[in-house]
């Protein structure tokens, strides 16, 4: 660990006075990329970090560990090809439904129907094709979220973070008269 934090330090300060950095941590440092970039972390780890558990229950025989769906690796490939699939037509869609709807609420979508598609999968998840039908449903939420999130500009960081998962309690006094909308191209 020792050893790769000081190549990590090393790179860094190689980048910072490199006439064309391979990452402009200038521009980092501005701060105009580092919200953008925390909110794909958090959609990032919230698509690709449901994979593990939903692959693992996919897979669990059911009169072994007492509870999966007892699926082939194959099966259970095919299914989370679902997720990844909805995500591609929800963020292909996605411009589509925030000019229907408006930003804002387009990210609240995304957010309810991934957050659905996760109770349902908890609640719900008698046999294959139901759960692979929540891991789709979950895919075209995630994918109006990445859509959608693509186009946040300049939001507080309380703001943009809540409007990544569903609005939560966001002081209007700071995002002004118009609304959270107003911010969101």
């Amino acid at each position: 660990a020792t050893v790769g934090c000081l190549i990590l330090a090393i790179w860094v300060a190689v980048e910072r006075h490199v006439r064309d950095p391979l990452v402009n941590f200038r521009i980092m440092a501005e701060g105009r990329l580092v919200l953008p970039m925390i909110i794909a972390a958090l959609l990032g780890a919230q698509l690709f970090g449901s994979q593990a558990p939903s692959a693992l229950f996919l897979r669990a025989d059911p009169d072994t560990y007492g509870y999966g769906l007892g699926a082939t690796a194959a099966m259970a490939g095919l299914a989370l090809s679902l997720n990844t699939f909805g995500a591609f037509i929800g963020s292909t869609l996605s411009d589509h439904i925030a000019r229907l709807v408006t930003p804002r609420r387009a990210v609240i979508l995304g957010a309810s129907v991934s957050a659905t598609a996760y109770a349902l999968m908890v609640v719900a998840p008698s046999s294959l094709v139901l759960f692979s039908t929540w891991l789709f449903v979950l895919g075209l939420g995630t994918g109006v979220l990445i859509g959608t999130a693509a186009n946040l500009k300049r939001l507080d960081r309380a703001t943009a973070v809540s409007a990544a998962y569903v609005d939560i309690m966001v002081p209007h006094e700071k995002v002004g008269e118009k609304g959270m909308a107003s911010h969101i191209s």
